[in-house]
């Protein structure tokens, strides 16, 4: 081995299909490699669901993957969202990508999805081995990755921490190991507890910007936020085949003018789409947040549906701010999913326990609601005490009566809630519903003013 070797890691993590800072990264990569014979580059998963030039292109997702290759991406791990287009074009999507697709903690029984390798190992000139271990987020409360259920029929996913216990020989064995997740920052730090043999862990899902990564147990912990604001770059020095030093910087793309003329000519093709700048509204004022916005989605639903209630999650919202100006594209943007409307008859009880579910297992006050206005009383511990609902006319819903209650079906398939009746489809998608209801005028002080969702909280010992 050489006495000293030098090996650069670019990562990114989170793109949701933003593909114009592609044309910076490549640039950037590509200066590298003419000063550097070990250069790698790796993504931490979640490509796709963010941008409708990606979401809306035939087939799905066919820019990311194109760039991809064109730049030359080494290795990506699974990301929740990688299954938001169906196990068919995922397929189709790993099938020719020319770098490896690796995650340790998934399990396909059946379907069309190849089993993806749990780790890769690769070898510099000089001889170094680098092991890179893939790991995939996992729920604890539903036991299944951020997705559609429907989209992951057939898999078993193992939990993440446990997973990786079983490939500490990779250090071993190998001169660097790294872990390439998509499971947050929370369990990176976690990971890096348990797993000390780790040199590096480059994540995603939580869309964490690092700007100074430090060590956790000895391991570098790294990521970059979401949809290529920054471009992640890490050093590593090996003296005499022991890794010797690791440091690690973001940078940040919208500074940098150098662009790759290639991939900006295919950005430039991909985003050549009259219709998706076709104005389809316009607002007395721009929504700003995701209640504000909440509240237009989940009014665009029971109103468009004739429906008593709507329920929206608040990560099936994508967009934090809506132009005046209304475009297809932000349409699309803001629900990125295709997610269709599933329709219950609910009585009270058996909607506080979706509410429940939800502020105790996915995030406090996360729901949207069109309908009813709701007091929520629980602990500092998240457990919820009471949930108190009054429909629009300030009167208590009646115990004795069932009501029509929309969500979209990833709520339905994936929230544990009670519910005599088993749901049917409404055959409407969240977008046209959202189109057709800006078209025909929106109460524009209701969806800004009224606040729909109260909390308070209380000692655990109340």
């Amino acid at each position: 081995l050489k006495k000293e070797v030098r090996i650069v890691i670019f990562h990114i993590n989170d793109i949701h299909g933003e593909i114009a800072n592609f044309a910076k990264i490549a640039s950037v990569i590509s200066r590298e490699r003419e000063n550097c014979s070990n250069v790698l580059f790796m993504n931490a998963g979640d490509n796709f669901s963010g941008n409708p030039y990606v979401d809306r292109y035939v087939p799905k997702g066919e820019p990311i993957l194109e760039l991809l290759n064109q730049i030359g991406c080494d290795v990506q791990v699974l990301g929740n969202h990688e299954f938001d287009y169906g196990q068919k074009v995922l397929a189709g999507y790993m099938s020719r990508a020319r770098f490896d697709i690796i995650c340790a903690n998934v399990n396909i029984k059946r379907g069309p999805i190849p089993q993806p390798k749990p780790f890769v190992v690769f070898e510099t000139a000089e001889g170094i081995k680098i092991a890179v271990l893939g790991l995939l987020q996992i729920s604890r409360a539903t036991g299944m990755p951020d997705s559609n259920p429907e989209n992951i029929k057939g898999i078993r996913f193992e939990a993440e921490i446990e997973t990786a216990r079983r490939y500490r020989y990779l250090k071993k064995a190998n001169d660097v190991f790294i872990a390439l997740t998509h499971m947050g920052y929370e369990k990176d730090k976690k990971l890096a507890r348990e797993l000390g043999e780790l040199d590096v862990i480059i994540g995603g899902h939580s869309h964490t910007i690092i700007e100074e990564p430090g060590l956790s147990n000895g391991v570098l912990i790294v990521q970059t936020g979401s949809k290529n604001r920054y471009l992640g770059k890490i050093e590593l020095v090996l003296k005499e085949g022991r890794l010797a030093g690791k440091t690690a910087r973001l940078i940040e793309l919208k500074i940098l003018k150098e662009e790759d003329p290639r991939v900006a000519r295919m950005i430039d093709r991909y985003t050549d789409n009259p219709e998706l700048n076709r104005v389809i509204a316009r607002l007395g004022k721009a929504l700003e947040g995701k209640d504000e916005i909440g509240n237009l989605m989940t009014d665009a639903i029971r109103i468009g549906l004739g429906l008593d209630l709507a329920f929206y999650n608040s990560g099936g919202i994508r967009l934090h701010f809506l132009n005046k100006t209304v475009r297809l594209k932000d349409i699309y943007a803001l629900d990125p999913f295709d997610n269709e409307i599933i329709i219950f008859e609910m009585n009270p009880s058996e909607i506080r326990s979706l509410i429940r579910f939800d502020y105790e297992n996915i995030k406090p006050l996360d729901l949207k609601v069109s309908g009813i206005q709701c007091k929520l009383i629980a602990t500092s511990d998240r457990k919820v005490v009471s949930i108190e609902l009054r429909a629009r006319d300030g009167f208590l819903l009646d115990e004795n009566r069932f009501y029509t209650v929309g969500m979209n079906n990833y709520m339905a398939s994936g929230y544990h809630f009670n519910h005599r009746d088993p749901g049917h489809s409404s055959y409407r998608k969240v977008v046209d519903l959202l189109i057709s209801y800006l078209q025909k005028g929106v109460d524009i002080y209701l969806v800004k003013q009224e606040k729909r969702m109260f909390e308070k909280i209380i000692p655990v010992d109340n």
